[in-house]
């Protein structure tokens, strides 16, 4: 089937998923995409199963971005490895979420974040792998209550949560994150907290230390959310470092 748009004036194949601007001669290969799908970046390669984690090459932008952040607060690290994580069940929620933000909020209030997540004893691997994701239904009431942290700096999380891989290698994960209108704290704390307060997406509080006696160097704003579908694990990073863990 073909069908011609007069303007612009393009040629469609749907047969070959192919586009010809008539006026330019340009060409590209063009998909499907419905209103109720999600796709998977073009940069994924294929897989049958739910979750791939995919070596990132040392020459893409992919890693200097996440070299690049990591060194802006540990700023020996080394990168050493960068895993791609490619989970369609997370990718979905995720970009579900996202999808009824922009409509609700507009794209200019999503407030879309790179941010860090330590797993301490856990191997990250198990959390991006599976469909629960960052899941803090588990977990200890922190700073904020039981949410999910995230930190702005990787140095926090490093000090007190990185993953460690022996060989003096560390591993932590750099997640896309929804924060929307986040309820700033500053440093007051309020372990109570099971969501957001009203009219807000998120907490936004610190910068706090994990422990007093901890350099005041490692100190960071963290973002916390209530949601599971606002986070989506996006990378894990091995890196060697000589900043204490």
């Amino acid at each position: 089937a073909v069908t011609v748009f007069t303007s612009p004036h393009r040629i469609v194949t749907f047969t070959r998923m192919h586009q010809v601007n008539a006026d330019t001669g340009f060409a590209r290969a063009i998909r499907r995409q419905t209103q109720h799908e999600f796709p998977f970046p073009d940069t994924w390669p294929t897989h049958s199963d739910n979750c791939m984690l995919v070596d990132v090459t040392r020459d893409s932008e992919e890693w200097e971005r996440a070299a690049t952040l990591l060194r802006a607060s540990v700023t020996d690290a080394t990168l050493v490895h960068l895993q791609r994580v490619q989970n369609r069940h997370q990718w979905k929620r995720y970009h579900h979420a996202k999808r009824l933000w922009s409509d609700a909020l507009g794209e200019a209030h999503l407030n879309e974040q790179w941010l860090w997540h330590g797993t301490s004893s856990v191997d990250p691997g198990v959390i991006c792998k599976g469909l629960d994701g960052v899941d803090f239904r588990m977990s200890r009431e922190g700073f904020y209550g039981r949410g999910a942290y995230f930190a702005e700096r990787a140095l926090y999380s490093h000090t007190s949560y990185a993953h460690r891989v022996g060989g003096g290698a560390y591993q932590l994960i750099l997640a896309h994150v929804l924060c929307g209108r986040g309820k700033d704290m500053g440093t007051d704390i309020d372990r109570s907290l099971v969501k957001p307060p009203s009219g807000y997406h998120s907490v936004h509080g610190g910068p706090h230390m994990t422990r007093p006696s901890d350099d005041s160097a490692t100190a960071s704003a963290m973002w916390v959310v209530y949601d599971r579908a606002q986070s989506y694990p996006a990378y894990i990073l091995t890196y060697a470092s000589s900043e204490h863990a």
